[in-house]
């Protein structure tokens, strides 16, 4: 799925005509980017990883009051789980944000925490409630998660490499997530 969701997004990028090369994709001309700042600000916000959590925590209580106690542990957990390993990512890297960057937030770039708590979020759902095979809500999933990761660098708030990062990174920790839902 992630090979997918990059390779879309490269073609979007392609599209937009804003990058001869990977090395660009943070460079793009600037009305772009104006034209469509509130909407990356929105995205920005309402899919941040407190929201994220949040909704977690949410999905998670659905569970525990339906008598899936340990499924809502599990889901909770894994997010939780997968979100610090994000967290200490940052603070050991100590990757800069990129110098152009339209909000000027505070932190570290390496790996995205919108968008790996956004794709754990995702593989959560998706293998939680069976919808491998409802189309719609896949493909739902996937514009969402294109339009964070669009506001992720379309803000400058990251480099190209810490969203691709943060794919993989989701990928792993849910793989491990997955492992551990088996032994319990």
């Amino acid at each position: 799925m992630e090979l997918f969701i990059l390779i879309l997004v490269f073609l979007h990028l392609v599209m937009l005509n804003k990058m001869q090369n990977m090395d660009d994709v943070t460079k793009m001309t600037k009305d772009v980017t104006v034209k469509f700042k509130l909407l990356w600000k929105i995205i920005t916000y309402v899919f941040s990883p407190i929201d994220i959590m949040l909704f977690c925590i949410f999905v998670s209580t659905i569970l525990w009051i339906n008598g899936n106690s340990k499924l809502a542990c599990w889901f909770l957990l894994s997010l939780i789980l997968t979100d610090v390993v994000g967290i200490a990512l940052k603070i050991t890297i100590k990757q800069k944000r990129p110098i152009d960057s339209i909000c000027h937030r505070k932190g570290y770039s390496f790996p995205s925490g919108h968008v790996l708590s956004a794709m754990t979020l995702i593989y959560l759902l998706i293998f939680t409630f069976n919808l491998e095979k409802n189309i719609i809500l896949v493909c739902i999933f996937i514009t969402i998660l294109l339009g964070i990761i669009s506001s992720r660098i379309f803000l400058r708030q990251h480099h190209l490499l810490d969203v691709i990062a943060s794919l993989v990174l989701s990928r792993i920790c849910f793989l491990i997530a997955i492992f551990i839902w088996r032994i319990l």
